[in-house]
Order: C-alpha cells, then sequence, then structure tokens
C-alpha cells in the first residue's frame, strides 16, 4: 500500500469513526452545502491533502535541521497522536458496548412483563371458562368475552377483564352455595 492510499485510508477511517477535526468538517459541509454525504468524500479529499502538507512541512523541517532529535520529536509526537486516536477508539467501543447492555436490559425486562402479562392473560381465561365464559383477542385491541347465555362484554384492558371475572367469580360461588342451602 502506497502512502497516498495509507492517507485516505486514515482519513475514511476518522468519518466513520466520526473523529474529525472540526474546522476541516465545517469547512467540507460549507462545500458541499449542506449535504452529509457528499461532504463526507469532500473532508476525506481535504483531510488528505492536510496529510500531506503537515508530514512535508515536518519532513521539511527535519531535513533543514538534519538532527536525530527533531526526527525523535516527530516520531514521538506521531506515537501520541495514534495513541490518542486508540483511546478515543476504545471508549467508543465501550460506550457502544454500555449502549447494547443497556438495550439488552430493556429487552429482557419487556420479556419478563410480557410473560408476566401473558400469564394474568391466561389465568384470567382460565378463570371466565369455567364461569363457562370465552375471552377472545381483539385484532384492534382489547377482548372480547362471550358469556354463556350469549352476552358480549367488550373490555379495553387486561385489568378491565380481571375485575370482570372478580364481580363474576363471587356471583357464581354464591349461586352455588345458595343452591347447596336450598337442597339440603
Amino acid at each position: 500500500m502506497d502512502q497516498d492510499e495509507e492517507l485516505y485510508l486514515q482519513a475514511t477511517q476518522e468519518v466513520k469513526d466520526e473523529v474529525v477535526d472540526a474546522a476541516l468538517w465545517a469547512k467540507s459541509m460549507a462545500l458541499a452545502e449542506g449535504d452529509t454525504k457528499i461532504a463526507k468524500y469532500k473532508y476525506i479529499k481535504l483531510r488528505v491533502e492536510q496529510f500531506k502538507q503537515s508530514s512535508g512541512v515536518e519532513e521539511e523541517k527535519w531535513k533543514r535541521e538534519g538532527s536525530i532529535e527533531s526526527e525523535r520529536i516527530w516520531q514521538k509526537e506521531r506515537i501520541e497522536h495514534e495513541r490518542i486516536q486508540q483511546e478515543k477508539k476504545i471508549e467508543r467501543e465501550r460506550i457502544r458496548q454500555e449502549e447494547k447492555a443497556e438495550i439488552e436490559r430493556i429487552r429482557q425486562k419487556r420479556r419478563i412483563e410480557n410473560e408476566r402479562i401473558q400469564k394474568e392473560e391466561s389465568e384470567i381465561i382460565a378463570g371466565l371458562s369455567e364461569l363457562g365464559c370465552k375471552m377472545e383477542r381483539r385484532s384492534f385491541g382489547g377482548w372480547k368475552i362471550r358469556e354463556p347465555l350469549g352476552g358480549v362484554i367488550i373490555v379495553k384492558t387486561l385489568e378491565e377483564a380481571k375485575e370482570y371475572y372478580q364481580k363474576k367469580k363471587p356471583a357464581k360461588i354464591e349461586k352455588c352455595v345458595s343452591n347447596n342451602s336450598s337442597a339440603g
């Protein structure tokens, strides 16, 4: 890979990692008239030019001074820059992992809540079934409860279905108690 390709790769990585030179990005957006996609390409081109100029200036300075110390300082600055870039990359990855973990916690919480709701719904359906009623989910929300004598009750929430069941359950128990006491 030649030096130009490496510079283009480095500039592209900056855009991809969203670690861009703010002033150069602003210039790119202005040249692209606000079009982000075009601005990315302009940024890469301008950044490569900037790398070349910076590299050229550093090399000229080193050549002029002709000292090993200059080269060492330049290498040290380059290594420091790479270290900072690596730290930023690691931090972005850490944040991504935290966000991913938080999303998974939220999904798990939703799964548990959905299981609780399904269990509660099943219990209400079973209880209503014992009373001779049939509870069906409506396609556009809520439930339809069909009573044994043909009556239909529409409830919007599971809580309403539970309240209906609670009201009907004691009535059946009382009927059984009154039928048993009149038989004896």
